[in-house]
C-alpha cells in the first residue's frame, strides 16, 4: 500500500517527465529577453499567461565525487544554461518503457512570478510559497504540476524544487561513508537559496511557505525537526503525509544500505557505488521495493511502502517527528503556523492497485494482519471495520480495507499530530486540519472500479496546480468552485498565516488549551471536519 500510488503516477506522467531539456543548449534567446541578474548567472524568463518562468541550479551537478554526497554550494552556473526550459526530473524508473528515465544534474528550482512583481515595479514584495512534490521518495519532478494560474490569480510566487530521488537521494552506509539524508538537505540548500535570491524575483523572505504533498509532506514535516531549516521557512501545509510511516533509525538504515550495496548491487566500495551505472542503482531500487514488505518484518521501523527515505541520524536530522509529537515536544520554531489536510477515502487508490478484484470476507483477517502486524488484534476486535458490516456489498473487504488504511495511515494519525503541536504551543503555533470531501482526479484514480466516485490519495494536488478540463457542465463548475477555493486559501496562508480570505472563511485552529479537534471539509459547499472519533480511538503509532 504505497504512500503515493507510484506505479500509476509514473505511468501517467512519463511523457511530461521526459520534457525536462536543461541539458540543451539554448538556441538563440529571443529579444528581449526579461532578464534576472544572480551572483550565479543570468536567467532569462520564459513568459506565459502573465508569469514569467525561471529554471535555476541551486547546487551544483550531484555527479561524480559529488555523488552519495551533500549538496555543494553553487558557484556560477554555465552560460549555456536555458533558464526558461522545464529542467529534466531526478533519475528515476519509467513504467511506461521499464527503462530509466532524467539525469543524477537535476538540483533545480522552477520560480514562477507574476509579471510586474520584480523590481523596480514589485512592490510590496509577494509571499513565496516553495513546493516540494511526493513519488514516495523514489519518483517525481517539477515538469508535470503548472503553477502559472495560481501564482497570476494569488500573486504569490510559487518555487517548485527538485531533490535526489531513491538511493541516490535516500542511501545510508556509515560503512562506506554516505551518510544519507542527501534528499533532504537538497531542499534545505533549495531554501537557502530561496532566502538569498527571492527578492529579486519580488519575493518576500521573510513569508516563505512550505508546502508538499504525501512524501513531500513528509519532507516538510521533518525539516519541521530540522536545525538547519529553521530559519528558512515561516509555515507550512501537508497534505496527505502517511504520518504513520516512520522514518529509519541509524540501525535500520545501515541494514537497508548494506543489503542495497553487497547485495543487490554487488559492490563494496564508495569508489566502485560512485561509478555504478545510474541504470543499475535504479534497477536495485526496483528490487529492494520488491523486498520491503518482507524486510519490515525484521526491522520494524521500516515502512514497506518507503524502504528508502529520511533517517533520524541525530545529527542533521536530530529528533523523530513521531517521538517529538507523542512525547508532547514542541517543534523547531515554535511561532510556525500549520496546515494539515487529508482526502476522504486517501487509501482507496493503493487498495485497488494492490487488490486488483474483490476478496472474499474471510480474507480480511489475514490482510489486515500483513499490513498491520502490531495492531491487528485491536483492528479486529473493535469491529470497526468489519467486511460484514457492508451487508450484500461483494466488495466489502476491499471497501473496509480501504478505509482502515485511510484512517491508520493518514486521518487518524493527522489528527493525533495537529492534536499534540497545538496543545504543546498553547497559543503559539496555530495549526489548522482538513479533509477534502471534494477534489480533482488525478490521472489515472478513477480507472479503478473500487475508487469510481472517491476522493483519493492524489485527488488534492490539481485544486492547487488548476488543471480543470475546460468543457462545461456542473461537475466541471464544482471543481472550478473547488480551485478557487483552495488557491485562495493557500494564498491566504501564505501572506497571513490564516487560512481564511474573502469569501473564504469559517476555517478555526485546533485548539491550544485542550487540543479540541476543529477543523474544515474542503469542499464547494463547505462543512465541519470527520473526526472519526471511534476509529482513532483504537489508532496507535505502529
Amino acid at each position: 500500500m504505497l504512500a503515493f500510488p507510484l506505479l500509476r503516477l509514473l505511468q501517467a506522467l512519463a511523457p511530461a517527465l521526459a520534457l525536462g531539456a536543461h541539458h540543451a543548449k539554448a538556441a538563440a534567446i529571443p529579444t528581449p529577453c526579461s532578464n534576472v541578474d544572480t551572483r550565479y548567472g543570468q536567467l532569462c524568463a520564459y513568459p506565459n499567461a502573465g508569469v514569467d518562468r525561471f529554471t535555476m541550479p541551486y547546487a551544483k551537478p550531484p555527479t561524480g565525487a559529488n555523488r552519495f554526497a551533500d549538496p555543494v554550494p553553487l558557484d556560477r552556473f554555465d552560460a549555456s544554461l536555458d533558464t526558461r526550459a522545464l529542467p529534466q526530473p531526478c533519475a528515476q524508473f519509467d513504467p511506461a518503457t521499464g527503462a530509466t528515465i532524467g539525469s543524477e544534474d537535476c538540483l533545480y528550482m522552477t520560480i514562477y512570478t507574476p509579471e510586474g512583481a520584480r523590481p523596480p515595479h514589485g512592490y510590496p514584495k509577494l509571499p513565496v510559497l516553495v513546493w516540494v512534490h511526493g513519488g514516495s521518495f523514489t519518483a517525481g519532478g517539477t515538469a508535470v504540476l503548472d503553477p502559472t494560474a495560481f501564482a497570476k490569480s494569488q500573486q504569490v510566487i510559487v518555487v517548485m524544487v527538485q531533490y535526489r530521488l531513491g538511493a541516490f537521494g535516500w542511501l545510508k552506509a556509515d560503512d562506506l561513508g554516505v551518510a544519507g539524508n542527501f534528499g533532504l538537505k537538497d531542499v534545505v540548500q533549495a531554501l537557502k537559496m530561496v532566502q538569498e535570491q527571492i527578492t529579486l524575483f519580488g519575493g518576500d523572505p521573510t513569508r516563505v511557505t512550505l508546502a508538499g504533498q504525501s512524501s513531500g509532506a513528509e519532507i516538510v514535516k521533518s525539516l519541521l525537526v530540522t536545525p538547519a531549516a529553521d530559519s528558512l521557512f515561516h509555515r507550512a501545509i501537508l497534505q496527505s503525509a502517511p504520518l504513520d510511516y516512520p522514518d529509519l533509525s541509524v540501525s535500520t538504515a545501515n541494514t537497508v544500505g548494506r543489503h542495497f550495496v553487497n547485495d543487490l548491487l554487488g559492490l563494496s566500495a564508495l569508489a566502485s557505488l560512485r561509478s555504478a551505472s545510474v541504470a543499475s542503482i535504479v534497477q536495485a531500487q526496483l528490487q529492494l521495493s520488491a523486498e520491503a514488505l518482507g524486510l519490515s518484518t525484521s526491522l520494524p521501523d521500516l515502512s514497506f511502502a518507503e524502504p528508502l527515505k529520511t533517517v533520524v541520524d541525530g545529527s542533521f536530522v536530530t529528533r523523530d517527528f513521531r517521538q517529538v509529537i507523542s512525547n508532547g515536544g514542541q517543534l523547531n520554531v515554535p511561532s510556525r503556523n500549520l496546515i494539515f489536510t487529508t482526502v476522504k477515502e486517501e487509501g482507496c487508490a493503493s487498495v485497488g492497485q494492490i487488490l486488483t478484484q474483490p476478496l472474499p470476507t474471510e480474507y480480511f483477517p489475514a490482510y489486515a494482519s500483513a499490513f498491520y502486524p502490531t495492531r491487528v488484534n485491536k483492528i479486529l476486535s473493535s469491529g470497526l471495520w468489519d467486511p460484514s458490516k457492508l451487508k450484500g456489498d461483494s466488495d466489502a473487504v476491499r471497501k473496509q480495507f480501504s478505509q482502515l488504511a485511510t484512517d491508520f495511515f493518514w486521518t487518524c494519525p493527522n489528527h493525533l499530530t495537529a492534536r499534540s503541536i497545538a496543545k504543546a504551543s498553547g497559543s503559539t503555533n496555530k495549526v489548522f486540519v482538513g479533509e477534502f470531501t471534494s477534489g480533482i482526479p488525478y490521472y489515472l484514480d478513477q480507472d479503478r472500479a473500487i475508487c469510481k466516485s472517491s476522493v483519493t490519495h492524489e485527488d488534492d494536488i490539481l485544486a492547487i496546480f488548476d488543471s480543470v478540463p475546460s468543457r462545461s457542465n456542473r461537475y466541471v463548475w464544482l471543481q472550478r468552485q473547488l480551485v478557487n477555493q483552495v488557491q485562495s486559501r493557500w494564498a491566504a496562508f501564505a501572506r497571513t498565516g490564516e487560512p481564511n480570505a474573502d469569501a473564504y472563511g469559517g476555517w478555526s485552529p485546533v485548539s491550544g488549551r485542550d487540543g479540541e479537534l476543529t477543523g474544515l471539509a474542503i469542499s464547494p459547499s463547505g462543512g465541519a471536519l470527520s473526526q472519526r472519533t471511534q476509529q482513532c480511538a483504537v489508532y496507535t503509532y505502529a
